[in-house]
C-alpha cells in the first residue's frame, strides 16, 4: 500500500472516531496546549520523502496522520468553544429563535448545617470571564452564570467536616449569534474552611484573588488564557500548580511568605520579582529557608508571558 494512501487513510479514520467519541463522552483537547505539536507533522512529512524504505514511509505516515488529526481535532473543539459565547445558530427546525432574550443570568450554591473545615471545588468549563468576588458569607459557594445557553451542572456532598463541590458546564449545540452574551461567571466562596481549587477551563480571562482565603492547593489546566491570581499568607503552605498553553499569566505572592518557583515553559517571557535563580528551572525569594510559610509554584506552559511578582502584606 502507498504511503499516501495510509496518510489518508489514516486521517480520516481517527477523525472521525475522534468526533463521534465526543458526541457521547466529551473529550478534553485544547488547542492551546497541542497547537505547539503540529510541526511534528511537517518534519515526520520530510523524513517520509527522504526515507527510500516503503515500509518506513508507511510508518511516518501514519504518525503524521495521526498527529495532524488530532491537532485538527482540538483546533475545531476549541473554535467551537470561543465562537460560542459570541455566535448562535439553531439547527433544531422545532426551536423558535427568540432575539429578544439575548442574556440568561443563573445562580449555583451550596450550604451546609454542618461546620465544614475543608472544602474542594473542582470546575469544569470552555470559553469565557471567570472571577472570584466577594466572599460568601451564608452559603459555603457561589457562583453567578451570565450567557445565554450557558448551564451547569453543580454536585456537593458533605463528609463530616469535608464539602466536595463540582460544577461543570453542560454540553450544549453549536450556535452562533451576533448579539449573545459574553459568557460570564462570578464566583464567591466561604472565608472559614481550607479550599482546594481545580479549574479545567478552555480559552478564558481568568482573575482570583484568593488573598482573603485559606488555600492548600490550587490546580489550574487551561488553554489559551489570560491569568491573574492573587495569593494571601493564611495557610502554612500553598501549593499552585498550572499547565497553560499560550496563555498571558501574572502571579502575585505577599513579601512575608516564601516562594519557590519551578518551571518547564518554552518559548517563554519571564519575569520574577526579587527571586534568586538556583538551578536552570528553580527560582526562590531571599526569605524562602526563614519563613514559616511557604508558597510553591510549579508552571508548565508554552509560548505564554509570566510575570510573579511579591507585594507588601497589609496588617
Amino acid at each position: 500500500m502507498k504511503p499516501k494512501h495510509i496518510f489518508w487513510g489514516t486521517l480520516f479514520i481517527v477523525l472521525g472516531a475522534l468526533f463521534l467519541i465526543n458526541n457521547f463522552q466529551s473529550i478534553n483537547l485544547d488547542w492551546g496546549s497541542l497547537w505547539k505539536f503540529w510541526p511534528v507533522a511537517i518534519i515526520l512529512g520530510g523524513v517520509s520523502i527522504i526515507s527510500k524504505d516503503l515500509v518506513l514511509k508507511s510508518i511516518i505516515a501514519g504518525l503524521a496522520a495521526l498527529v495532524l488529526a488530532v491537532t485538527i481535532f482540538a483546533s475545531v473543539k476549541t473554535f467551537g468553544e470561543c465562537t460560542g459565547d459570541n455566535f448562535r445558530i439553531v439547527f433544531d427546525d422545532d426551536e423558535e429563535y427568540d432575539s429578544t432574550n439575548l442574556s440568561d443570568t443563573n445562580f449555583y450554591f451550596f450550604n451546609s448545617e454542618d461546620e465544614i473545615k475543608h472544602a474542594k471545588l473542582s470546575f469544569n468549563a470552555g470559553a469565557g470571564s471567570f472571577n472570584l468576588v466577594n466572599s460568601a458569607d451564608t452559603s459555603i459557594f457561589f457562583a453567578k452564570v451570565s450567557g445565554r445557553d450557558k448551564k451547569y451542572t453543580l454536585i456537593s456532598k458533605v463528609e463530616g467536616s469535608d464539602a466536595d463541590i463540582e460544577m461543570e458546564m453542560k454540553q450544549s449545540r453549536f450556535n452562533i449569534s451576533k448579539n449573545n452574551a459574553k459568557h460570564k461567571v462570578n464566583l464567591s466562596l466561604n472565608k472559614k474552611p481550607e479550599w482546594e481549587l481545580y479549574f479545567d477551563i478552555g480559552a478564558a480571562a481568568i482573575d482570583l484573588d484568593l488573598s482573603p482565603y485559606v488555600v492548600q492547593k490550587v490546580d489550574i489546566n487551561m488553554g489559551a488564557a489570560s491569568l491573574k491570581i492573587k495569593f494571601g499568607d493564611l495557610n502554612k503552605e500553598t501549593k499552585f500548580y498550572l499547565d497553560a498553553g499560550a496563555s498571558s499569566i501574572e502571579i502575585s505572592v505577599p513579601e512575608n511568605v516564601g516562594c519557590e518557583i519551578r518551571t518547564d515553559v518554552s518559548l517563554s517571557s519571564k519575569e520574577f520579582d526579587r527571586f534568586n535563580k538556583i538551578d536552570s528551572d528553580l527560582y526562590r525569594t531571599d526569605n524562602f529557608d526563614k519563613t514559616e510559610k511557604k508558597i510553591y509554584l510549579y508552571i508548565n506552559s508554552g509560548v505564554s508571558s509570566i510575570n510573579v511578582n511579591r507585594y507588601p502584606r497589609s496588617w
